[in-house]
Formats: C-alpha cells, structure tokens, sequence
C-alpha cells in the first residue's frame, strides 16, 4: 500500500494506521497473525552503518560496521516463523515514549560478536552518516532472531538490523513513505486468496487508500526465482540445439561414409562375402560386420 497524504508523513500517523490496520486483520476470520513491514523477505531492503556504543571504532572509521536496516511492527517474526534465539520479540509496549530498541539477525551477531553478548551492548544507527537519522538515539539489542534470506534464496544470510515501526523518526517515516510502500504481511489459517478481498476492504476503511498489490508468499518465492528459471531455460535450449546439431553432423559423417563406400561393400558381396555375428562369453550380440573371404 502506497501511503499517500499529509497525516502519513508524521511517524504517528502511520503508527496509528499500523495499530488500526492489525486490529482489524487479526478480527477477520480465518486470519490467524498479522504485522506490517518496510520490507519483506526475498525483495530486498535498505543497508545502513551503526555504532556499538562503548567500542572503539577501527581504524579511525566512525562506523563499526553496516547491515539491513527493516522497520517492522509487533507480529512480523510470528507471522513469518521466524524463531527469537535470544531474549524477546517486538511488544506493543516498544513504542515512542519507551525506549529505544532493535533485534538483529544471528549474521550480525556473529559477525560483530564474536566473543561478546549483543543483549548487553546498545547501537546507533547511522552513525552520522544520513541527516535523516541525526536525531537518532542509541538503542539496546533486546533480540536476536535466526537468519532469514531477504535478498536471494542463493544468497547467505546477510547481518540485518530490525526496528519497531512505532519508534523511527519523522524523517525517517518520511524517507520510507517516499521510498517504499507499506506491505501488510497477513497469515491465515485458510487459502490466502480467499481472504484476499475481505482483507483489501478492512485496509480500504481504515486508510482510505487502495492496495496496489496481492501476493501470497509462494509467488514471491516464485518471482524471485524468475531469473534463475530464465538462465536455466536458455542453457536448456542452448544444450538441446548442441546436441541436436551434433546428432546431425555425426548422421551426416555416417552417411557420407556408407555412401562412398557403396560400390566396395557391393563388389565383396558379390564375391561372396558374408555377414559375421560375433559373439562373446556372455553371449550379447555386439555388432555385425562384413568379413573379406
């Protein structure tokens, strides 16, 4: 859903219609969890450098280092599965008054601690790197989540940083409103595409604006395997055509060869010569020839 109108540039605002839009998908029946998100798996994201607080910066870079950087709201690691390894999920308790917080994937956990305990240590986003983040506070690790493969199913799972959607700035809500459309992410206990107008007309009511697109995640899976698939059909029709026109030339050569030598086999013939069928210890007929008296 592309959110469009004054009220979404705020972060309130959209924080409301997260609250609002959730309520009513979770109340359908046949829906079972709901969330929303900047980003879903498989489509890619945005990539933003941090700071740990307290450590050192390495070779007098002010950046620690860099990972995906998600905004998501209550439900979205339960909507898609995927287990907390330690500490907590998302509550709707972590809102803008509460302090600031983020979960990061088990990639950036070992990566950036290898020997420490990311629960003890905070991180600012962005390091000064974007005027958008300027106002940006340090927030504690309260998770670590199991890696999932957001950019490519061919692709190791890259370190990612995932925030509370009530708890970003309104610059930042206003660079993804104008990045990104809001995707609401919805498991149903029943076929997702019979839910597909009944939830398009709960979000209608609550935001006043159209989803511009539905897909359930097998489709999603199945686009971002359409290149592969593509690569995979050309070399299929680039192997058959080779072995095609190498079927050609080799029937071609043989028949040039039995050609040329017509007159010869038919004076042997003539002279007398039989057609042998040798055969071995097995028994198996190899093959027959023409043997010269």
């Amino acid at each position: 859903m592309s959110l469009s109108g004054p009220r979404f540039l705020k972060a309130n605002g959209v924080e409301r219609l997260v609250r609002d839009g959730v309520t009513r998908l979770r109340a359908l029946p046949g829906v079972e969890l709901a969330s929303a998100t900047c980003c879903i798996p498989l489509e890619g994201g945005y990539g933003l450098g941090f700071n740990i607080v307290g450590r050192p910066p390495a070779n007098n870079l002010p950046v620690t280092g860099g990972a995906g950087w998600v905004t998501v709201s209550p439900g979205y690691f339960e909507v898609f599965k995927i287990p907390v390894k330690r500490g907590r999920s998302f509550a709707e308790t972590d809102e803008k008054a509460s302090r600031p917080v983020v979960i990061i994937n088990e990639a950036m956990a070992k990566q950036y601690w290898k020997t420490g305990d990311p629960l003890r240590d905070q991180i600012l986003i962005g390091g000064g790197t974007m005027h958008e983040l300027a106002a940006e506070q340090p927030r504690q690790i309260i998770g670590v989540v199991a890696d999932s493969r957001d950019d490519a199913l061919n692709r190791n799972p890259e370190p990612k940083m995932f925030v509370p959607q009530a708890q970003i700035t309104d610059e930042i809500n206003a660079l993804n409103v104008r990045l990104t459309p809001m995707a609401w992410v919805v498991r149903t206990k029943v076929r997702p595409d019979s839910l597909s107008s009944a939830i398009q007309e709960q979000l209608r009511q609550v935001s006043g604006l159209p989803v511009s697109d539905v897909r359930t995640m097998n489709e999603v899976v199945s686009i971002s395997l359409s290149r592969q698939r593509f690569n995979m059909l050309l070399m299929t029709i680039f192997g058959s055509s080779a072995l095609l026109l190498a079927a050609i030339g080799i029937y071609g050569l043989m028949a040039y060869s039995v050609e040329q030598r017509t007159q010869e086999i038919g004076i042997r013939l003539a002279l007398a010569a039989r057609v042998r069928t040798p055969s071995f210890g097995n028994g198996r007929i190899l093959t027959n020839w023409i043997a010269v008296l």
